[in-house]
């Protein structure tokens, strides 16, 4: 990335960075969305829901109704601001069954006895489905996603943020949300390493200390209109406080700003 950076600026980011820190790509794990590529097809506004089935129409106006349990739920062109809860605004149909750290296609049989409404639905929308580009797909698996990126990394909390933004914009998710989205955006993810013993949170706040986001914008890509590029590229080497929890003064440190976020997200709500 360029760097374009005032003297005092340079100073202030060059004492953060000489401080016991540690960039952020390795305490934790900066992702993109599922990629289907055929969002309108995979992901629906709900009209109605019960416990087991969900009613929509398609992009053709057709009313139908499917299993519930074939759906995790989805953001759509969501805004947020930091430290807001993301709000889920549509449902998406995933056809994979996740199991030890693993994705699985549901095979045709499964789809045709678990979720005979859904494939049906699918089937109606065949001819779609295999004009994508999908690498490795076959004649029984037409109904995958287009790739298979970040199919088991949306249990769990998580932070969201938007690729293109004029401020920071980190949420906190634990819902098991799912967004869409490649290198361009429009959401970016983080997950923590297990190996890590910092709290998500304390992640969350540090992100969107102002320092950091002005080290940012030092060498992110411009768009029109104020916004300036969050990828992963721009914020993998952010620096982030390496504390040693068992030490009471830096544990102090950790717990108030732990504390603070929670006020914030209360506010939020």
């Amino acid at each position: 990335p360029w760097s374009f950076i005032s003297p005092k600026a340079s100073v202030l980011f060059n004492r953060v960075k000489a401080a016991p820190v540690k960039p952020l790509k390795e305490i934790a794990e900066i992702f993109v969305g599922v990629q289907t590529s055929a969002d309108d097809i995979f992901i629906v506004k709900p009209t109605k829901a019960t416990q087991d089935l969900v009613t929509f129409s398609d992009i053709n106006k057709t009313v139908w109704e499917i299993e519930k349990g074939i759906f995790h739920p989805s953001m759509l062109d969501v805004q947020f601001e930091a430290f807001e809860k993301p709000n889920p605004n549509t449902l998406i149909i995933f056809p994979y069954q996740v199991k030890d750290g693993a994705a699985t296609l549901f095979p045709v049989e499964e789809m045709e006895s678990k979720f005979p409404r859904a494939f049906a639905y699918l089937k109606a929308h065949k001819t779609c489905l295999t004009k994508r580009n999908m690498p490795n797909a076959t004649s029984q698996t037409w109904y995958q996603y287009g790739r298979s990126q970040s199919l088991t990394k949306f249990a769990g909390e998580k932070l969201i943020f938007p690729i293109l933004s004029r401020e920071p914009k980190y949420a906190h998710d634990n819902r098991n949300t799912v967004v869409t989205g490649g290198g361009n955006g429009p959401y970016y993810l983080i997950r923590m390493r297990n190996d890590s013993n910092l709290s998500l949170k304390f992640i969350q706040a540090v992100l969107c200390h102002p320092v950091l986001e002005a080290m940012v914008r030092a060498v992110a890509s411009a768009f029109q209109g104020g916004y300036y590029s969050h990828g992963k590229q721009f914020i993998a080497d952010l620096p982030i406080p390496n504390l040693d929890l068992s030490d009471k003064t830096q544990k102090k440190y950790y717990d108030k700003v732990l504390a603070l976020v929670c006020d914030l997200e209360q506010v939020s709500d």
